[in-house]
């Protein structure tokens, strides 16, 4: 936040609601957690996160919204997508950026589809620590998805939309 506090909408949802056909998926976040404050402590921070998650053939489509009850400046929003891929290839494709993540068991495209706000798109080699390890194997790269200085007005939603697509 502008203030310098980190706050995660992570300790569950206020409302889940599952489409009747069974293919998305929308969670309401309107409580957050600040990083390093007591656990299990939820704060207000006038800010309503509402998440669609998609289902469409062999792509998952995220799609994010975010309002305020009054005028706040975020100072860094971010994403992460962990991968167990080894290799990544950036294209142009139809105008758009498209991050491929290569493996010899397929591949993952990751496509920022519409973004309110400008998007800086890196790579994270985790190597040899405890980011690029889990129990299903390792984690060689996380792409992640930043965006600095984001100013949200009151009933004025802000959203951005995420595309991944695995391909065998």
């Amino acid at each position: 936040m502008e203030d310098g506090r980190t706050v995660a909408a992570v300790d569950g949802a206020d409302e889940i609601r599952p489409a009747a056909n069974g293919m998305s998926i929308t969670v309401v976040s309107k409580r957050w957690v600040i990083a390093g404050a007591k656990a299990g402590e939820p704060a207000d921070e006038d800010i309503i996160s509402e998440v669609t998650w998609s289902l469409h053939g062999n792509t998952l489509q995220r799609v994010e919204s975010l309002t305020s009850s009054k005028t706040l400046r975020v100072r860094r929003l971010w994403l992460a997508v962990p991968s167990r891929y080894g290799r990544l290839e950036t294209l142009e494709m139809g105008g758009r950026r498209l991050d491929r993540l290569i493996s010899d068991a397929g591949t993952l495209d990751v496509r920022v589809n519409q973004s309110d706000w400008p998007m800086q798109i890196s790579v994270f080699a985790t190597g040899d620590n405890p980011l690029g390890r889990s129990d299903r194997g390792p984690i060689p790269l996380q792409l992640i998805l930043e965006s600095r200085d984001i100013s949200l007005s009151p009933g004025a939603p802000k959203k951005w939309e995420l595309m991944l697509s695995a391909h065998p």
